[in-house]
């Protein structure tokens, strides 16, 4: 028999079936999860990716079309519907938009949290005390909450990615779990990204590689999964499922319908190794994202869980972790810091369970792990209660009012012009499109070639346009500009402007 099912046989222990821990993790994730509601509400769209959330969010009803996501008025592929639908179904029946986007951020945080316990359980299941223990753990993360309390997608990205590593590693002791993780890949998926599907893909192959290696302590094989019938369905379900948003826009939006961005550009282009030119100060950002004193222990924890559980088919979470972690290190185009957060579960689950395994005592760990929390800053932050982020704090007024004037500006003959190149901070698109474009196509200039910009729109648009820029950024287009005048917006490094017409470049 497998040495890692007979450890499982072990999970119906008396011990692993005990009440006080679970009651315990329970309570814990209440607590966390009140205590950090506080305030969440009354932040104001601050970060980039907030308003193109708002703006998607609001499309369903816009366009009354709930079946496509629209960026810039226009389908996208950039990215799934699910969180989406979730908040633009709360706005339809009343919900304020800064509460109904950010409710679904803080459910998938409840959800992050349980699925937490559950991962330090399979890792552990003779020690019970682990759940609560990586619950805390989970908590001291403040970019975790950070991101929770906002209308991010990263939360979402998160619980379906940690829920794909749970049913990951009940399938290795029981098949019928791969059904699960080809469930997972489908929520994640229409959330973000299939990001579980690699787990499938990348498991079998740590495994063989593994069992090359070492074939006394690796007894499991990649064929011993490969000819599981339940492995090969479940994976070809997950490859449809995963891709299953993609495939429908694939079929409604034909050729002759333009539809902007590609699943192969937001997942495959951006992860494609390369010579990033990455170095040891920006990897170690983009993995510890300043939580070293939580993420360091975890990854150490990581790389001796098989060998602390005495389970060799637990190799394939410090496998996965290390694809992970040279994914993002060697990425050819853009990542950043939040793309880490979807391990984080893992890693504290796994830290919980080496801890509560170490010698001579659970004990030892747990005083280790209070240490450890004290030095992250401690689940109960008070930063909770400060004054929420608003967009005033990052353009001088609130970002809403200037925006809705300049739309209400808007003559039916007008383009709507954009600046999206002078210095920070720059207005982001997806507010752009909710409060000022009035459900029209509009010219965004990431550079400064208002010719180009213009053909994207309109080809050969040489008509009247209206626009709001910073004063270098006017400066900067002012030569291609007829009849061009400006007025400051108050309070705001920023000028509203209107032109009666382009002017190109002499030939």
């Amino acid at each position: 028999m497998n040495a890692d099912l007979r450890h499982g046989a072990r999970e119906a222990s008396p011990m692993a079936l005990a009440w006080a821990p679970i009651a315990l993790t329970l309570l814990l994730i209440a607590i966390f999860w009140i205590w950090h509601l506080n305030g969440f509400a009354l932040a104001d769209f601050s970060r980039y990716d907030e308003y193109y959330t708002l703006e998607r969010s609001a499309a369903f009803a816009r366009f009354d079309d709930w079946w496509a996501v629209y960026t810039s008025n226009a389908p996208t592929l950039k990215k799934p519907p699910l969180q989406y639908w979730m908040g633009g179904l709360l706005m339809e029946w009343g919900v304020a938009p800064g509460v109904a986007l950010r409710i679904p951020s803080m459910i998938f945080a409840l959800g992050v949290l349980g699925v937490t316990a559950w991962i330090a359980r399979i890792l552990a299941p003779a020690r019970p005390w682990a759940m609560p223990l990586a619950v805390a753990l989970m908590s001291c993360s403040w970019q975790f909450w950070d991101y929770a309390r906002s209308a991010m997608l990263d939360s979402g990205a998160m619980l379906f990615t940690s829920l794909g590593f749970a049913f990951l590693l009940k399938a290795l002791d029981s098949p019928r779990y791969w059904y699960g993780l080809a469930g997972a890949v489908f929520l994640a998926g229409l959330q973000k990204a299939p990001t579980p599907l690699f787990f499938m893909m990348f498991a079998p192959l740590i495994l063989a590689l593994s069992h090359w290696i070492a074939p006394r302590w690796q007894e499991l094989r990649a064929r011993d999964i490969w000819r599981t019938r339940a492995f090969r369905r479940a994976l070809f379900l997950a490859i449809i499922l995963g891709f299953s948003w993609q495939f429908l826009q694939s079929f409604r939006f034909t050729a002759g319908t333009e539809i902007n961005g590609s699943v192969e550009n937001e997942m495959f282009e951006r992860f494609t190794p390369g010579a990033s030119g990455r170095g040891i100060a920006e990897f170690l950002w983009l993995i510890l994202d300043g939580e070293g004193w939580l993420r360091v222990p975890a990854l150490i924890s990581v790389c001796l869980l098989p060998f602390v559980t005495r389970r060799p088919t637990l190799i394939v979470v410090p496998g996965i972790t290390l694809i992970f972690v040279l994914g993002m290190f060697l990425a050819s185009g853009d990542v950043y810091p939040r793309y880490s957060l979807i391990m984080v579960p893992l890693l504290m689950a796994s830290l919980a369970a080496v801890l509560m395994l170490l010698r001579p005592a659970p004990w030892l760990g747990l005083g280790a792990a209070v240490v450890l929390m004290a030095l992250a800053g401690g689940p109960l932050r008070p930063e909770v209660f400060d004054a929420p982020y608003r967009s005033e704090d990052r353009y001088g007024v609130p970002l809403e009012p200037i925006l809705e004037r300049l739309g209400a500006e808007l003559q039916e003959d007008e383009m709507l012009v954009f600046c999206g190149f002078s210095r920070t901070p720059r207005v982001p698109p997806g507010a752009i499109t909710h409060f000022s474009s009035n459900s029209r196509p509009y010219a965004f200039l990431r550079e400064p070639d208002l010719g180009w910009a213009l053909d994207r729109v309109a080809e050969d648009y040489r008509g009247p346009m209206r626009g709001i820029c910073h004063p270098d950024g006017l400066e900067r287009l002012a030569p291609h500009l007829a009849g061009l005048q400006a007025e400051p917006v108050p309070g705001a490094d920023m000028v509203f402007w209107t032109a009666e017409g382009y002017i190109p470049d002499p030939d």
